[in-house]
């Protein structure tokens, strides 16, 4: 019964100690967090936000590797449901096809894009790589009744379920208006 019991102390012990020593090494608390006025997300462990001479532009970077570059493009007037939505798909397919088209990028694929709709929220996501640099991004628009933003992220010489994993997790935290 003592061995018994010795035995079940010892198991617990180990298993908080793994838990401690686990919880160590984690980043709690040390997330970037992001509150723009027209946007809000949070950044997986530090990040530096790098000036950029557009007030409609936001650049942050990491230390390994990483840049997530936020642009937005308000509306004066309303759009109609069929417009913005017009407007919404040829500004992805626009800045899709940039991907490929830029002087001096070599070997670029992407992704197909997919759309979605949340709360009158427009979505499109694509993805890409350009191996020859060890470059991975991804790109998700959101376009809501009064502005469309892009949120654009990539990373160099990470490798890409690293990659995918960090740019979805700061793509599921974003929040920007109605």
């Amino acid at each position: 019964m003592i061995n018994a019991l010795s035995r079940l102390v010892l198991a617990r012990l180990a298993f908080a100690g793994v838990i401690t020593l686990s919880m160590l090494g984690k980043s709690e608390g040390k997330d970037t967090v992001i509150g723009e006025g027209p946007f809000r997300l949070t950044l997986p462990g530090q990040w530096r936000t790098e000036q950029s001479s557009d007030p409609t532009r936001w650049v942050y970077r990491s230390d390994n590797g990483e840049q997530l570059t936020v642009s937005v493009l308000g509306f004066k007037g309303g759009l109609s449901v069929d417009e913005r939505f017009k407007s919404f798909k040829r500004l992805t397919e626009l800045r899709k096809h940039a991907e490929a088209a830029t002087p001096g990028l070599t070997a670029v694929t992407t992704t197909d894009t997919t759309f979605g709709d949340s709360g009158g929220i427009l979505a499109a996501r694509y993805g890409g790589t350009q191996p020859t640099v060890h470059r991975r991004f991804m790109c998700l628009m959101l376009g809501s009744t009064s502005a469309f933003w892009v949120f654009y992220y990539e990373s160099v010489g990470l490798a890409g379920s690293e990659s995918d994993a960090r740019a979805k997790t700061i793509m599921n935290s974003i929040v920007v208006p109605r």
